[in-house]
């Protein structure tokens, strides 16, 4: 994996270490080579984290990261 240089769509994002923790993770945001479908839930906290774990359901090797709309766009 190669760090992501210049805009990432989840720049400026925080993620939890669980539920309920105050901890925030340290993370390293990262060029993207895959695309994934994965199950979330709904619920979210007031810092817009999901409030459930996030699974995944399948990977799509079909399809290349450019041709997938940004995450809420």
């Amino acid at each position: 994996m190669t760090p992501a240089a210049g805009e990432h769509p989840w720049r400026g994002r925080t993620f939890a270490a669980g539920w309920g923790s105050g901890d925030v993770l340290d993370v390293t945001l990262v060029h993207p080579q895959l695309v994934v479908e994965a199950e979330v839930d709904v619920a979210r906290d007031a810092a817009g984290r999901w409030s459930h774990a996030v699974r995944l359901h399948r990977t799509r090797p079909g399809l290349s990261p450019n041709a997938v709309p940004p995450f809420g766009g």
